[in-house]
């Protein structure tokens, strides 16, 4: 029964982070998801907040892919801010640095905010971007 209050307890204060928190707070969520759920869980929980929008075969997809990638980059060993885009105050992207034991990549999250509340607008993976580092 405790247990049971435990769960339900956590699920509506992940609920609350996600309706009320700034995007940065999003991501932290999502990281600690990440460390200790599934790949697919966390990536689920990081779009429940604009379901209409998202195409669940696509999210799923997605999510096989990025599991499938990371086990070949061994142990997961933290990430980095390493850049935030503001298109306009409603819109916005955060880049991230995600180190593994073999080779980083970039994980991009962008959110937007018709009204008050900040939602998953996207989010993409990849690990194309040292030319960018060359060419700033």
């Amino acid at each position: 029964m405790n247990r049971l209050f435990l769960l339900i307890l956590i699920q509506i204060t992940i609920g609350n982070c996600f309706s009320q928190s700034k995007p940065e707070t999003i991501v932290q969520v999502f990281f600690e998801e990440f460390q200790s759920q599934d790949t697919k869980q966390a990536i689920e929980n990081l779009y429940k907040k604009n379901q209409g929008y998202i195409d669940a075969n696509n999210l799923k997809e997605n999510a096989a892919k990025l599991d499938q990638y990371i086990q070949a980059l061994g142990g997961f060993k933290g990430y980095e801010l390493a850049e935030k885009l503001e298109y306009t105050s409603s819109f916005t992207a955060l880049r991230y640095l995600v180190k593994y034991e073999r080779q980083p990549i970039r994980f991009t999250f962008m959110f937007y905010r018709p009204s008050n509340t900040w939602v998953v607008y996207g989010f993409m993976f990849d690990d194309r971007f040292d030319s960018e580092l060359l060419n700033k």
